[in-house]
């Protein structure tokens, strides 16, 4: 939750994108990934999924391969950020119209990661 409280306050706070070049706007982000690191991890994530449900829309993807990237990023994550870049990124898939995105639960990753 605290992750939501500080992406509320960024996009408050951030001034008009239109009054920044793209040099700058990643002079931003690159700090803010330097400051928390969860936030960059989040972000990164959410997009690969976005990026990939795009790419399944096109019919260049498939969803099978989709899911196998979700839980490898939730095998490997050291905490729930993965997790919830996955479900925020899963409502956008569906809303784009891709079915069959499907999130392991924790009790399954954690049986996975004692194999």
């Amino acid at each position: 939750m605290k992750l939501f409280a500080f992406l509320g306050a960024l996009f408050i706070a951030m001034p008009s994108m239109r009054s920044q070049t793209i040099d700058e706007m990643q002079q931003r982000w690159w700090q803010l990934c330097k400051d928390d690191m969860d936030l960059c991890i989040y972000m990164q994530e959410k997009s690969a999924i976005n990026e990939m449900c795009g790419a399944i829309v096109l019919e260049e993807y498939d969803v099978f391969s989709l899911n196998m990237h979700i839980r490898r990023n939730l095998l490997w994550a050291r905490n729930g950020v993965s997790r919830l870049a996955a479900e925020s990124a899963k409502m956008e898939c569906e809303r784009m119209g891709v079915e069959g995105v499907r999130i392991e639960s924790r009790e399954i990753i954690e049986q996975l990661k004692k194999n």
